[in-house]
């Protein structure tokens, strides 16, 4: 993972700090892979998938914060949190690679 990918990842809410201080996501998928034997090939696709549904709902509840159908303070910077997302995917199909 690049460092500043991570350091995105690392700075958003609700992150996956243990799990990502730890492991790599690429540890990751080789362990799901030996666990499950499913095959892996196409895991980028699904990491920039999931990263793009992760924002499409970041996206909604900063909607609804922007709106006022919500008043957490949490969701006040998620238009930040999209963005990073953005970057994130990008970054990952920019280098064929999830990190």
């Amino acid at each position: 993972m690049s460092r500043e990918v991570g350091d995105e990842l690392l700075n958003m809410p609700f992150n996956p700090r243990v799990l990502m201080e730890n492991i790599t996501r690429q540890e990751l998928v080789e362990m799901y892979a030996a666990a499950s034997g499913r095959d892996v090939s196409n895991i980028l696709f699904y990491y920039v998938f999931g990263t793009f549904k992760i924002a499409v709902i970041a996206q909604q509840i900063y909607a609804r914060y922007v709106k006022g159908f919500t008043q957490d303070k949490r969701f006040a910077n998620f238009d930040k949190f999209v963005a990073a997302l953005g970057h994130i995917a990008d970054s990952s199909i920019q280098t064929q690679s999830i990190g």
